[in-house]
C-alpha cells in the first residue's frame, strides 16, 4: 500500500466536493484501487451516476464490524486547500479531517485485518448533503452483524446518541393589499410572526449546559416581494429545523407546533430518526477502554451529539452504533487540519478492538 500521505494527496487532488460528481467518483476509484491492491473484496454501487464504495475482508455484503466514512468534502475558499500542507505535526487542507483522512484510516484498519477478522467499510459520497448514498448502501444490503462505527466524530470519545431532525414549514395566509391601509387587509407576515413568537415562548430554552432535549431554530423566512415594499403580503412562510431525541415523539411535536402557532404546518422531506445506543453495551465499554488505554492523558467518555452524522442511516441494521473521530480541528473551515500522530494511534486501537471482540 502507498504511504498514508501519498494516498491523502491523491484523494484531495480529486476535488471531491459534494456537488462535483466526477470528483467524488474519482475519489471512489482511488479508494477502490487501494483496496484491491490489498486483496480486499470491493463493490461499487451507482446511485444515479454518483458512486459509493464497499470494501471487506470477507465475501458478501455483511461483516461483523462495519466502518462508515465519507469521501465528499465541502467547498473551498481557495484551490490551494486541495494540496496538503504539513506543519507542526498536522496536515492542513480540505479533506484531511472531514473526512478523507479518516476514510484512509478506516481503509488501513480493514486492510490490516484481512484474514484476521470480519470487518467492512462503506465510503459514501454525499454525506455533506444528507448521506443518501449511505442510505442506498444500507437499503441494498450492506451491513454489520455485530457493530457499526462511524469514523466522523469527536476524538477521545464515543458518541452513542445523536438527535433526529424534523423539518417543518410554517405557512400563514392572509389578504394582500396596499401598505398605506393596513386596517383593510390581512397581513400574512404579522400572522406568521405572531405564531412563531407563541412557539418560541412555549419552547424550552436551550443553553450551553442544558442541551439534551428537543430544540427548535427558525432558519428561512419568505414573505412579500422585495421590489414592492409598499405591499402587504398575502402569504408568508418560515422554515424550522427541529432536533429531537425520542423517535416516538415525532408526531406529537408536529401536532403541538400546529396547536401553538395556529398556522398551517407542512412537514419537509429533510427528516431523520434519532440514534441511541446503550452506553453500557459491552462493545461500547470495550471501545472506551481501548481509547483510555491509548490516550491515558485524555478524559475519555461517551457523549451525545446535537448534530447529525450518517450514523442515523445505520440504525436499521439493528446493531449497536458508535461515532468516533481522529484528532483534528476546523472542519469546513480555512484551517482544517488532522493530527498525523492520531492516524496510527486510531488505526491501531481499532485493530485491537475489532480483534478482541
Amino acid at each position: 500500500m502507498k504511504s498514508y500521505l501519498e494516498m491523502l494527496k491523491e484523494l484531495m487532488a480529486c476535488r471531491a466536493m459534494t456537488d462535483n460528481v466526477a470528483g467524488v467518483n474519482l475519489a471512489v476509484a482511488c479508494m477502490e484501487d487501494y483496496a484491491r491492491q490489498e486483496g480486499l473484496y470491493t463493490a461499487v454501487e451507482d446511485f444515479d451516476g454518483r458512486k459509493a464504495l464497499f470494501i471487506s475482508t470477507v465475501a458478501g455484503k455483511t461483516a461483523e464490524f462495519l466502518l462508515n466514512t465519507h469521501l465528499d468534502v465541502v467547498a473551498v475558499p481557495s484551490e490551494d486547500m486541495f494540496t496538503p500542507q504539513i506543519r507542526d505535526g498536522y496536515v492542513y487542507g480540505r479533506g484531511p479531517f472531514d473526512d478523507q483522512g479518516q476514510a484512509l484510516c478506516a481503509l488501513q484498519v480493514v486492510a490490516a485485518l484481512k484474514g484476521k477478522a470480519s470487518v467492512c467499510a462503506i465510503f459514501s459520497t454525499d454525506e455533506e448533503h444528507g448521506g443518501q448514498t449511505t442510505i442506498g448502501m444500507v437499503n441494498r444490503g450492506y451491513a454489520a452483524t455485530k457493530m457499526g462505527l462511524v469514523v466522523d466524530g469527536s476524538p477521545y470519545a464515543v458518541a452513542v446518541a445523536q438527535k433526529g431532525i424534523i423539518s417543518l414549514e410554517l405557512v400563514a395566509r392572509g389578504r394582500a393589499g396596499h401598505a398605506s391601509a393596513p386596517w383593510a387587509f390581512d397581513n400574512a407576515l404579522d400572522k406568521l410572526i405572531d405564531g412563531y413568537l407563541r412557539l418560541r415562548s412555549a419552547w424550552k430554552p436551550v443553553t450551553e449546559n442544558d442541551q439534551w432535549h428537543d430544540t427548535m431554530a427558525a432558519t428561512v423566512l419568505q414573505a412579500g416581494d422585495p421590489a414592492a415594499t409598499n405591499q402587504i403580503p398575502g402569504e408568508a412562510r418560515m422554515s424550522l429545523n427541529i432536533r429531537y431525541i425520542r423517535e416516538e415523539n415525532h408526531e406529537r411535536i408536529v401536532q403541538w407546533v400546529r396547536e401553538v402557532t395556529q398556522l398551517e404546518v407542512v412537514e419537509g422531506a429533510h427528516h431523520c430518526l434519532p440514534m441511541v445506543t446503550d452506553d453500557r453495551h459491552p462493545l461500547v465499554q470495550s471501545l472506551l477502554q481501548e481509547l483510555r488505554n491509548t490516550f491515558p492523558e485524555k478524559k475519555v467518555d461517551t457523549l451525545r451529539m446535537n448534530g447529525a452524522t450518517d450514523a442515523r442511516h445505520l440504525v436499521s441494521m439493528g446493531v449497536p452504533l458508535g461515532i468516533i473521530g481522529l484528532p483534528g480541528d476546523d472542519a469546513h473551515g480555512p484551517q482544517e487540519r488532522l493530527l498525523l500522530s492520531g492516524v496510527d494511534a486510531y488505526r491501531d486501537l481499532l485493530i485491537r478492538f475489532i480483534q478482541r471482540n
